[in-house]
């Protein structure tokens, strides 16, 4: 077990945090007033995680955390501060700490952090041995990880999280938005762990307590109506594998205590037998919902049970550099489904993706390329493979319905180009494209029509 450095001014919070983590067994807590003596302890070996005081006098947090990251990027560092201020958390995140705590929140969320910082730096160590031992064997294997497309750096910081932690048989929770790629998430962990079982997973979301009990736990024969033979349930299934329980947050309030109990003992029943059974399979819950907070339903203590290890997945709209690259691989996916040549794609239209918000996520970008690549001429996919007008044009048939007044030719060229820019999410070269004008021309006219109001 690694040395755990206090960095902090006030004694108070010294004094608090070092006797906290010692009545909770850590032998080697190490306290420190002055950020200016860091240099000192960054040459034992033995420290290995750094609670450090956000606002200090000498050096400020972030320039603490800059030199750690720098001479010894083995040290997990965990901020620890008096204000609860997001724009601070967030840069220390992307700075490289490893969480943002409150000094006022209840304390278990300091052990449960530390605990969590403790293990990562133990994981990575005897990963970084691990693959020493890999490099000079000089093995060369694929990765379970290399179907992720990414080259955002938080994504690419939670895959080299997820490749440490794949192993633990400890639980893991996969948060973040519909559309996100949890379960990719899951299955690369569970191919990377090495486990002899399968990976089982399970919507849990629209079940009652009678079925989701039935299809986890399994039943014996006359255990309910219509129960005329036995059935192993999905735990039984993912045996020496991974259950992936996704949409957690939906479970009912009976199946979480049933969830509960299966963490902390890992023993369950099946529905109508008195025998009692021991699990073997390691659970990955993924939610798109928050689990904690004043409005949550959620049992808290199923919840720190689920977040021994934690990956929260960013949204799309937040790593738009991804948006080429996941297009590409999209269209080379579809291609191959269909039988067809992967076509290429005109600039404007990949343009038009990068403007969109994308609240599917992923799943929205692929399912956009998919039908894209079908409505394309094989060659190249343009803009126009991207819009679906519900509202066929005059070459095909259809009439414009004209109102009895009707509008001025001004009032018509502001509307047609207001649709545009609906059409096109406001993309003022995609809309022009529509509108068969030039860029200049329609932002002349957006100009003049300004002007105007």
């Amino acid at each position: 077990m690694p040395g755990i450095l206090i960095l902090d001014d006030e004694p108070m919070a010294l004094d608090f945090m070092s006797t906290l983590l010692i009545h909770e067994g850590y032998e080697r807590v190490y306290t420190e007033r002055e950020s200016l003596k860091l240099e000192t302890w960054l040459d034992d070996p033995d420290i290995g995680v750094l609670l450090l005081d956000l606002y200090m006098p000498g050096r400020d947090g972030l320039d603490v955390l800059d030199i750690v990251r720098k001479s010894r990027p083995d040290i997990q560092v965990l901020i620890i501060t008096g204000m609860n201020d997001v724009e601070s958390a967030v840069k220390c995140l992307r700075a490289g700490a490893s969480d943002y705590l409150v000094k006022a929140e209840d304390p278990n969320r300091l052990i449960t952090a530390v605990r969590r910082a403790v293990e990562v730096r133990d994981l990575e160590r005897e990963n970084r041995e691990f693959g020493h031992r890999i490099h000079e064997m000089k093995v060369e294997t694929e990765s379970p990880f290399d179907y992720i497309v990414t080259r955002d750096a938080r994504m690419l910081e939670l895959i080299s999280y997820l490749k440490v932690v794949a192993a633990s048989s400890r639980p893991m929770l996969i948060t973040g938005e519909t559309g996100t790629g949890k379960e990719l998430m899951a299955r690369a962990a569970h191919e990377a762990s090495g486990r002899k079982g399968s990976f089982v997973p399970v919507n849990v979301s629209g079940y009652d307590d009678s079925m989701i009990s039935d299809a986890l736990f399994g039943h014996l024969p006359g255990a309910f109506t219509g129960a005329a033979g036995s059935r192993a349930g999905l735990i039984e299934e993912a045996a020496l594998g991974t259950l992936f329980l996704d949409e957690i947050g939906d479970l009912s309030p009976a199946t979480q205590i049933k969830l509960l109990r299966l963490l902390d003992s890992g023993e369950y029943r099946s529905v109508g037998d008195d025998q009692v059974k021991k699990s073997r399979a390691v659970i990955v819950a993924a939610t798109n919902r928050a689990l904690t907070g004043s409005d949550s339903e959620f049992r808290q203590d199923l919840y720190y049970r689920l977040s021994s290890h934690i990956i929260h997945l960013p949204q799309l709209a937040d790593r738009c550099d991804d948006i080429p690259i996941l297009t590409a691989r999209f269209i080379r996916d579809a291609a191959t489904e269909f039988g067809m040549s992967i076509p290429g794609i005109s600039d404007d239209a990949l343009q038009y993706l990068r403007s969109l918000s994308f609240q599917g996520n992923v799943r929205e970008l692929r399912s956009l390329v998919f039908d894209a690549v079908i409505r394309s001429d094989g060659v190249r996919i343009h803009l126009q493979d991207f819009l679906k007008d519900p509202h066929p044009s005059s070459a095909e048939g259809a009439a414009i319905i004209w109102p009895n007044n009707l509008p001025t030719l001004k009032e018509t060229g502001e509307a047609l180009v207001n649709e545009a820019l609906t059409r096109t999410n406001g993309n003022q070269s995609a809309a022009a494209r529509l509108l068969g004008i030039s860029q200049p021309a329609l932002n002349k006219r957006l100009k003049k029509t300004h002007e105007t109001l």
